[in-house]
């Protein structure tokens, strides 16, 4: 599928403003060229007569090659008479060439009826800014996940340790990553808030948009409430924008925080049929959620568990609330530069103190 429509008509419209900006600089160069030179204006045009001559001359027959060789040599006088025009003020032969950021398709996007290198890059730079003023994904790489957060000791002697386990999740995780296509499986991640469940999955969405395929990513309550103002709403424009659409078909559709939404009728119906919809589709996605199986069950229904149960990869995230760990480890290491500090200060003065006595004496 690739990426929304949004994205494709953002880029189209940002590459049509590049070559509009680009070609209203050669304009204004020129008219500040040609109100100076008027005698380049004038070879301007005897170009583009030549130009439109030596084609009629191709298709005469007659002497046509005699006429094409004259007419060569009338446009390199011309355009030898224009050069040294420029040389008088000193100023560059491209100068009134328009700048493209793409010499390949020339800022169009496309070559040959293919997409350019050029677009695919901003293609995919514009899913990433979409996708960060959702969530951190330039912070949430596999390389940026710390597994020393995870306690290396299990609390049951007879279970791996969280460390373990999470380097066993780690590990499928990147996996799946690399080895993404349209025809991967669904993963559920279950655990208790600040275990890495989100980072995990913006970490393959990042991978995942790398390889030029399209993610939606949203808590389930964002994505819901988008769906019920679209449904609802008569101010908002259904006929440009049909998130049910784009959320169904998406390449990898991340649902965050399953659970955390406010239920209500339409809300379950919504969740069961994002689910259901994607799983009949064979479309990969990814949930997240800080609910046990039975919760989610009394939260929502049986039905809804029991799809997920039998079409998900499921992975039980253990160990203690990283982001915590990380407020604890900040607090601690700015009490130690405050106590350094103090240290430094209280030994300052008291050195200031022995070196007055010594004077005195």
């Amino acid at each position: 599928m690739g990426y929304h429509k949004e994205i494709y008509e953002t880029v189209h419209k940002n590459l049509e403003v590049l070559r509009r900006k680009e070609e209203l600089k050669v304009k204004k160069k020129a008219k500040v060229f040609y109100k100076r030179f008027p005698r380049a204006k004038e070879i301007e045009k005897e170009l583009s007569r030549t130009a439109v001559s030596v084609a009629k001359a191709v298709f005469s027959g007659s002497n046509a090659k005699e006429e094409i060789l004259n007419l060569k040599k009338k446009s390199d006088a011309l355009q030898k008479e224009f050069e040294n025009l420029k040389r008088k003020i000193n100023i560059s032969s491209d100068f009134l060439r328009v700048r493209r950021n793409c010499y390949l398709c020339e800022d169009r996007g496309y070559l040959d009826g293919k997409m350019c290198a050029c677009i695919k890059k901003m293609l995919k730079q514009e899913a990433y800014n979409r996708l960060n003023k959702l969530s951190p994904i330039s912070l949430c790489s596999f390389n940026s996940l710390k597994l020393e957060y995870y306690p290396e000791i299990s609390s049951n002697s007879n279970e791996n340790s969280p460390r373990k386990r999470m380097e066993k999740i780690f590990s499928f995780c990147k996996k799946y990553a690399l080895e993404f296509s349209v025809n991967s499986k669904n993963l559920f991640f279950q655990g208790a808030t600040g275990l890495g469940k989100t980072h995990l999955s913006l970490a393959i969405a990042k991978e995942v948009l790398d390889k030029g395929l399209g993610v939606i990513y949203g808590s389930v309550e964002t994505i819901v409430e988008r769906l019920e103002e679209e449904k609802f709403s008569n101010s908002f424009d259904k006929d440009n924008y049909n998130s049910n659409k784009h959320i169904k078909n998406c390449d990898l559709l991340i649902l965050d925080d399953l659970g955390v939404e406010f239920s209500n009728s339409f809300s379950n119906f919504a969740v069961y049929s994002i689910v259901d919809s994607r799983i009949m589709l064979g479309k990969p996605t990814i949930i997240n959620t800080n609910l046990s199986f039975e919760e989610l069950e009394r939260r929502y229904s049986e039905r809804l568990v029991s799809r997920i149960m039998g079409h998900y990869i499921n992975a039980d995230f253990w160990g203690n609330d990283i982001r915590q760990q990380k407020r604890d480890r900040n607090i601690k290491t700015t009490q130690n530069m405050i106590d350094q500090s103090q240290g430094g200060l209280i030994s300052r003065l008291h050195s200031n103190k022995m070196q007055g006595i010594s004077e005195n004496n």
